[in-house]
């Protein structure tokens, strides 16, 4: 038995650039990769003596830029969704990663999602 806690930790790291062009009739994906100064989640579990059971660092953002014919490139950074879930014995974790709704395509360069499952260490 234990307890789980959740931080976010600003680090400098080489990260995923998707850049998509639709201004064109045909749409122009590119990936680079940059460093960046971004977010990442961190998650530890530690029994109630203190001890660290496990620890676990997300999967890192990546930036997107949106080129449009008639409007300004817009640059985000898209932070994957994390979802847990728990049971008495385990703790589910779940990255997903997003694509903006006007290029669902964009998903083929961001990554794999990723299920996590962590237990109790037999003894």
């Amino acid at each position: 038995m234990g307890f789980v806690t959740l931080s976010e930790e600003m680090k400098t790291l080489n990260t995923s650039f998707v850049i998509a062009n639709l201004s064109q009739r045909r749409s122009n994906v590119t990936l680079q990769n940059r460093m960046a100064t971004l977010g990442v989640k961190h998650f530890a579990a530690c029994s109630y003596r203190r001890e660290l059971l496990w620890r676990y660092d997300s999967v890192p953002p990546y930036y997107r830029l949106i080129y449009h014919r008639k409007y300004i490139p817009n640059r985000e950074v898209s932070y994957p969704w994390i979802l847990t879930s728990n049971t008495s014995s385990y703790l589910f974790i779940i990255e997903v990663h997003l694509a903006p709704h006007e290029v669902p395509f964009v998903r083929r360069w961001v990554g794999e999602d990723w299920v996590y499952v962590f237990g109790e260490i037999a003894r």
